[in-house]
């Protein structure tokens, strides 16, 4: 049975770019885009407008270069730190006027890592390392993405109208600029590790993008003023570690007069040793008084 085509319409992926085209019209563009796109016909809109661009293929995608068979790109035998260029080919059988070149990179394992499949780039760049370079950079946006579209604003899950969905992109990049500039002075204080965990394990990205961590510093702060007779009152109720948090808030209760009712022993015994310096510097870094 044939795979369904999930992916929107060329139409739409026109009249959605279009207009962000426009706007950067003073610029020297290159749009990267993923296999969500209709890629050859993107690519050949692309040209026509005389725009750089680097596309990924999907690896079933059929290349012909000069005086050669169509052969698709899963059959090129790329092994981990290749980077092949293969200049002026044709891509798809349905197009055969235009040359575009393809670039195959897979990552050489690192860390025993290894990417499950290579990149196949359609573009019409010349450039490898650039090439390379360029589509990797878009790996700067998935933190936004996981922040908007599934994370703390559920953009995906919204079902909002054409209208109501402008009006909440409009609100969501004020806000989210907003945290995330605050998640950076929080991250060059030095103390970011008394908001959130740095890293997750066996992952390379840190556990939360500035957006996360602008937002905790918020709340960390307020509830280090408001909630600390809650905390005493909680710590009391866990007798079988009462001696261990009354250890920790001696050793350093001419330090801080705050903590968190959630944090874990770790977490505590770090926010327990925070010095006035560090509250005043994140404090600030939030605008807080």
């Amino acid at each position: 049975q044939k795979k369904k085509d999930t992916r929107t319409s060329f139409a739409s992926q026109i009249a959605t770019i279009r207009p962000v085209l426009r706007l950067l019209k003073e610029y020297n563009l290159v749009v990267i885009g993923d296999r969500e796109y209709r890629i050859t016909a993107f690519a050949l809109w692309l040209t026509k407008k005389k725009i750089d661009f680097v596309l990924r293929l999907n690896k079933n995608t059929k290349i012909k270069p000069r005086h050669q068979k169509y052969q698709s790109l899963d059959s090129l035998n790329i092994q981990p730190g290749a980077r092949v260029l293969y200049s002026k080919v044709l891509v798809t059988e349905s197009v055969k006027k235009e040359r575009f070149n393809v670039v195959a990179y897979w990552k050489r394992k690192y860390n025993n890592k290894q990417l499950p499949n290579p990149w196949y780039l359609l573009t019409n760049l010349e450039n490898k390392e650039e090439i390379i370079k360029i589509f990797a950079s878009r790996g700067g946006i998935e933190a936004m993405f996981r922040d908007c579209k599934s994370g703390g604003y559920n953009l995906e899950g919204s079902q909002a109208n054409h209208q109501r969905l402008t009006n909440l992109i409009l609100l969501i990049a004020i806000a989210y600029t907003a945290s995330c500039l605050v998640g950076l002075k929080i991250r060059n204080t030095g103390y970011q590790e008394y908001i959130n965990r740095l890293k997750v394990e066996g992952k390379n990205r840190p556990r939360h993008s500035y957006f996360w961590t602008g937002l905790y510093g918020t709340t960390w702060i307020l509830s280090m003023d408001i909630c600390w007779e809650w905390v005493e009152k909680l710590m009391k109720t866990a007798i079988n570690k009462l001696p261990f948090y009354l250890s920790r808030y001696q050793r350093h209760e001419t330090n801080t007069e705050y903590s968190l009712a959630w944090l874990s022993p770790r977490q505590l015994s770090l926010t327990k040793s925070l010095s006035n310096s560090a509250r005043e510097a994140i404090s600030e870094a939030i605008n807080f008084p």
